[in-house]
C-alpha cells in the first residue's frame, strides 16, 4: 500500500492508494532512486504522484534527475514511469 505524503502542495491530506500500478511519490523516489544519475530516464522528465504547488501542478523528475517538488503544469506533456510492488514470496 502506498501513502501520498503532503509536500506543501494543494493536497493537505495523506492519502493511501491501493492501486496495483501507480506513480512514485517524492519520498519513494528519494528512497529507491537515491542518486541523480539513477533518476535519469532517457532524457525525459517524468511525473510523480506528489502534488506540486501552486494548484494544477504535480512534482516531477527532470531530464537531469533532479526532483522538482514545486511541480509542473499538468497540461505539459511529460513521461511516466509506472511502478508496482511484487511479492517475491508468493
Amino acid at each position: 500500500m502506498n501513502t501520498n505524503q503532503k509536500n506543501g502542495g494543494n493536497n493537505n491530506l495523506a492519502v493511501t492508494t491501493k492501486d496495483k500500478v501507480f506513480l512514485l511519490s517524492v519520498e519513494e523516489v528519494e528512497q529507491y532512486f537515491n542518486t541523480q544519475i539513477a533518476r535519469q530516464f532517457d532524457s525525459y522528465n517524468w511525473w510523480l504522484r506528489t502534488p506540486g504547488n501552486p494548484k494544477n501542478t504535480v512534482a516531477y523528475v527532470d531530464d537531469r534527475g533532479n526532483i522538482n517538488e514545486d511541480g509542473r503544469n499538468v497540461k505539459v506533456l511529460t513521461a511516466v514511469r509506472p511502478a508496482m510492488w511484487i511479492d517475491l514470496n508468493s
